[in-house]
């Protein structure tokens, strides 16, 4: 996460998110080989801009 504050009340964020899956059968189904370790299951870039208004 990276965050940076402009002035009293004004501020950005910028943040990555990402999970993580490793294809573990607790069953065994599936052919020998295929775990496929720390695979990529989801990622997401979020950016966030608060402004305060002075009304």
């Amino acid at each position: 996460m990276f965050a940076y504050q402009l002035q009293t009340g004004h501020s950005f964020f910028v943040a990555y998110n990402q999970v993580s899956d490793d294809n573990y059968s607790a069953l065994g189904i599936g052919s020998v080989g295929t775990r496929t370790p720390f695979r990529n299951a989801a990622s997401a870039i979020v950016a966030k801009f608060q402004y305060l208004f002075n009304i």
